[in-house]
């Protein structure tokens, strides 16, 4: 820990002159801006500027633009726009402050507008009030606010240097009018009469429109064309921009010499229109040198260009979308595996078959034809041995024929016996029976063997979708782009990593990580990923791919938070408690309590129990639906072992965003629920697992809030009922679920038979 801090301050110093020249060049933009004039009255860009940049940039950015503002404009305009930068610094602050950029893109353009507006109908009412200046001075704050939100996103996405910018519409959009601002003050600035910001422009458009296509050069076009013609004597730009924009698009696949040419042709075709020989010669001047500028941009800079523009084009989600579908199918396809895996382990350990033994066979026939024999005592205890010595003889002769009579029995057998050939008869048949049961369990092994082959083939069906998977939903490349460099600053070497959006508006992150720093915890991690993207993540869910890598799932911050404890008893005698508890996020913001009761007790129970717990637990975090992990964890179960074996599942599903409680039950006990200080009983009806092929949960839902609780029992502690948990919770209102789950045990415990307590598991949930 203490080395990444030392690796923190060592990065902030070698920062120090590339943060002074951001902030010189912000105070030279803003001051820039400050020019910028529409019909002599409204200038909004220089305020728009300084509310979007970011906290150590805005007071360089508003004191170039108040700079500006007192070279540019009479006293009574710049003491408007003095005013209004003021009250952006002081409001700007006073948020960062108490709310650390929360939602920054909604706020600060607010910021703007309040400001432009407070400030410009302060200085209308001193100059004189009017209806129409009021109604512009509102246009002005307006136009101010918009563009504050298109700068403040350039500002965020200009650091993300290890994706290419522009990936989402919104990003297209900030850019272009955030440059055609910036144009427009440097417009103000000629050398003679040609104006570098039309030079900029073509060569921008020419660029744009070769890399991206006909959309993003006639998108370019028209935000460029519109903001330029707003010159004096450039109108012609307002139809001249976007039409070469769209030609130079549609013929970006011929090659940059057409593109270049098309367009030189085509500028001095609009510009010879305009009937000013002058100014037309200057025009003409200056687009044929930006086209001849374009022709000669070495290949591998205009490679690079393209490859950093390419996302405005149609394909820029693929790469994105395709890691993150292939990340989620791997994950299922795991989890298939491992119930595959598991069922062979059980199989290795409980159900290996054995062959008929000497002994066992000996003790069978013993039981059933020495029990009422007078001379018992001479062969099984005065002869024991040479009666074993004998038995193993025998039992190699029926090895090898199949069949024994009297006269194959070997001595003493043959001398001793009374009845010899009753004595061989059921020897016989004793072999056979046993013969017979070590056949069927072979059978049924390769039943198992069988039914773990199915599970790895659907696992191996995953995988191949995750390998060929082609799209899974827009991505956020930009907050994934600074996601990464924190990551990359932390030490995690990533492979992958993407940002999406899920059905209920939260973000999720997902990072596959090839290497992993040595963290005491993750608290380090999520608040570098605040500072950078201004958004609150959860813990991470963590999965581990043996020696490929780790997954990391972080989901946005929820609304609720969830306490809970377990207390877990084993019946009386035991040392293994045959209940099994697995309480886990999922990465999703669900918060999930999964508890399995193994029928019967000690050892065998515990086997069942956790088998059916860890697995599906497992699928859940993989991102299977109950309802789905349910039938394969059952199908586990059915062929897991030769003997009966059924297992209870009882699941709770909490929505930590809204509330909401699902049960889903198969065989498992009942449940309470304390919801708004009214106390409720789930009874569950379902079979629990292993029985039959076809099983399905019963599930309940119920809608939770902050103060409630939910408290989940085994079957040790159904002998409480409804009356028992009202007078519990009414009695300690204002207990921890410690000591809640202290209390239940003890009462169940307490009511159990003298001698007989079952397994006795409880959980307990409250929301915070």
């Amino acid at each position: 820990m203490e080395k990444i801090k030392t690796a923190f301050a060592a990065a902030g110093r070698d920062a120090l002159p590339k943060k002074t020249a951001q902030a010189v060049l912000c105070a030279l933009i803003g001051w820039c801006l400050s020019s910028v004039k529409f019909e002599s009255a409204v200038s909004p860009f220089a305020a728009a500027f300084a509310a979007g940049a970011p906290g150590l940039l805005l007071l360089p950015s508003a004191l170039g633009g108040a700079l500006g503002a007192l070279m540019f404009r009479s006293p009574m305009a710049a003491l408007k726009y003095a005013g209004t930068l003021t009250l952006i610094c002081v409001l700007r602050s006073a948020h960062d402050r108490l709310f650390r950029g929360d939602r920054t893109l909604v706020v600060y353009p607010l910021i703007c507008f309040a400001s432009l507006f407070a400030s410009g109908s302060a200085v209308l009412l001193a100059v004189g009030f009017t209806w129409t200046r009021l109604l512009i001075t509102l246009c002005e704050a307006l136009a101010a606010g918009a563009c504050a939100c298109f700068f403040h996103r350039v500002f965020l996405l200009l650091p993300a240097k290890t994706q290419p910018v522009g990936s989402s519409a919104g990003d297209a959009a900030a850019l272009l009018i955030s440059g055609g601002a910036l144009l427009l003050a440097v417009d103000s600035f000629r050398i003679g009469s040609v104006s570098p910001a039309r030079c900029v422009a073509y060569l921008g458009l020419l660029t744009l429109s070769f890399s991206a296509g006909e959309g993003a050069g006639a998108a370019a076009g028209i935000v460029a064309g519109v903001l330029l013609s707003f010159s004096e004597g450039a109108a012609f730009l307002a139809y001249l921009l976007p039409a070469a924009g769209l030609l130079c698009g549609i013929l970006s696949g011929y090659g940059r010499l057409l593109c270049a040419g098309t367009f030189t042709v085509a500028s001095a075709a609009f510009i010879l229109l305009r009937g000013e020989s002058e100014a037309a010669f200057v025009c003409m001047l200056e687009a044929a040198g930006a086209a001849l500028a374009f022709a000669l941009i070495p290949r591998r800079a205009m490679d690079r260009i393209a490859s950093f523009l390419r996302p405005l084009s149609r394909e820029r989600f693929a790469g994105e979308t395709r890691a993150l579908l292939r990340l989620r199918l791997r994950g299922e396809a795991k989890a298939v595996r491992d119930v595959a895996d598991s069922v062979r382990a059980v199989c290795r350990l409980q159900a290996i078959p054995r062959p008929p033994a000497p002994k066992a066979a000996a003790e069978r026939v013993r039981a059933e034809l020495c029990g009422s024999c007078e001379k018992r005592v001479i062969c099984w205890e005065h002869h024991a041995r040479d009666t074993q010595t004998a038995f193993s003889a025998a039992f190699e002769a029926l090895s090898g024929s199949g069949a024994l009579s009297g006269e194959d029995l070997p001595e003493p057998l043959a001398s001793l016996c009374r009845v010899p050939g009753t004595l061989a008869a059921v020897f016989t048949r004793v072999y056979c029976e046993m013969s017979a049961r070590a056949a069927a369990v072979n059978e049924i092994c390769d039943v198992k063997s069988l039914a773990a082959a199915q599970f790895g083939s659907l696992a191996a069906v995953l995988e191949d979708a995750a390998e060929n998977a082609g799209g899974a939903g827009e991505t956020d490349p930009y907050l994934a782009a600074l996601s990464r460099e924190v990551f990359t600053g932390m030490g995690f070497e990533t492979a992958a990593l993407c940002v999406s959006e899920d059905p209920s508006g939260k973000l999720r992150l997902e990072a596959f990580c090839t290497r992993l720093p040595r963290l005491s915890n993750y608290n380090l991690l999520l608040e570098g990923l605040y500072e950078k993207t201004g958004v609150r993540f959860m813990p991470p869910v963590a999965d581990e791919y043996k020696q490929e890598g780790t997954v990391l799932c972080f989901c946005e911050k929820t609304v609720l938070h969830a306490e809970f404890h377990r207390r877990v008893t084993p019946a009386n005698g035991e040392e293994l408690c045959g209940d099994t508890v697995r309480i886990f996020p999922d990465g999703r913001g669900n918060l999930f309590c999964v508890l399995s009761d193994g029928m019967g007790t000690g050892r065998t129970a515990a086997i069942d129990s956790v088998m059916t717990c860890t697995l599906f637990s497992r699928m859940m975090k993989a991102g299977f639906t109950p309802e789905a992990a349910l039938c394969a964890v059952n199908c586990a179960m059915m062929v897991k072992s030769e003997d009966e074996t059924l297992a209870t599942l009882d699941v709770l599903r909490l929505d930590l965003n809204t509330g909401e409680a699902s049960f889903f039950k198969a065989g498992g006990a009942f449940s309470v629920v304390r919801r708004s200080g009214r106390t409720a009983v789930t009874e569950p009806s379902s079979l629990p697992l292993g029985i039959m092929r076809e099983v399905k949960f019963e599930r309940s839902d119920v809608r939770l809030s902050a103060g409630d609780a939910v408290v989940m029992l085994s079957d040790g502690a159904a002998s409480l009922n409804g009356e028992f948990f009202k007078d519990l919770f009414y009695e300690h209102k204002q207990a921890t679920p410690a000591q809640l789950t202290k209390l239940v045990t003890d009462a169940a415990a307490a009511r159990a038979p003298i001698g007989h307590r079952d397994d006795i598991t409880v959980v307990c949930v409250v929301l915070k």
